[in-house]
């Protein structure tokens, strides 16, 4: 399956649909809080389990980081 995501065109071999949570474990994205947005539609961390990708969709994740 190909989806964009972060601006770049990425195959996700193996599968047809996934839902967030297993993109970011499957590209090792571990930040604790990471912002998610499907064909520029926020997905809540309470959904990322829930909310599936499909081939073709525009995912931009951005892992939050705090400091100061």
């Amino acid at each position: 399956m190909k989806i964009v995501l972060n601006n770049k065109e990425t195959e996700l071999n193996g599968c047809d649909e996934i839902n967030v949570k297993d993109l970011l474990n499957r590209v090792e994205f571990t930040s604790p809080i990471i912002l998610v947005r499907v064909n520029d539609k926020l997905v809540k961390k309470t959904n990322h389990g829930d909310f599936h990708i499909k081939p073709g969709d525009n995912v931009i994740a951005i892992p939050l980081v705090g400091g100061g």
